[in-house]
């Protein structure tokens, strides 16, 4: 997934399977970092991440954030089952077609049975918070 020399940490059981995350392939997108305090990927806006006019469609920001956060949850919980409950996403400028974009999610509440992850990115194209 990441590149030669760059950092990746992945913490998981022995034996953990990533294919749940295949679809974050679909669009290019590749995890760096997996730790309990930061979740870590970038993806460069394609045809295939994009809207008709040539952005960075909304749905694959939500999607992107969902992900992220639910894996970092997944992870502070001890790779137990978890599901994100609530979403909120704000768009805050295009992201055109041939932008690398650096996702990261961070916890800012971890609690006993909610927790909820902070993400942004290096372009400030969204601002989340999922829980």
């Amino acid at each position: 997934m990441a590149k030669g020399g760059d950092k990746k940490r992945v913490i998981c059981p022995e034996g953990f399977d990533l294919r749940p995350l295949q679809v974050m392939e679909f669009i290019g997108f590749e995890l760096e970092i997996v730790t309990p305090t930061c979740i870590q990927g970038r993806f460069v806006v394609s045809e295939r991440s994009a809207q008709a006019h040539g952005v960075l469609h909304g749905g694959i920001s939500a999607f992107i954030a969902e992900s992220l956060g639910s894996l970092g949850a997944f992870v502070v919980c001890g790779f137990q089952p978890v599901a994100g409950v609530d979403l909120s996403i704000s768009h805050l400028r295009a992201a055109p077609i041939g932008l690398e974009i650096e996702a990261k999610a961070t916890p800012v509440h971890i609690g006993g049975m909610l927790h909820a992850h902070l993400g942004y990115d290096n372009y400030y194209v969204m601002f989340v918070l999922s829980t």
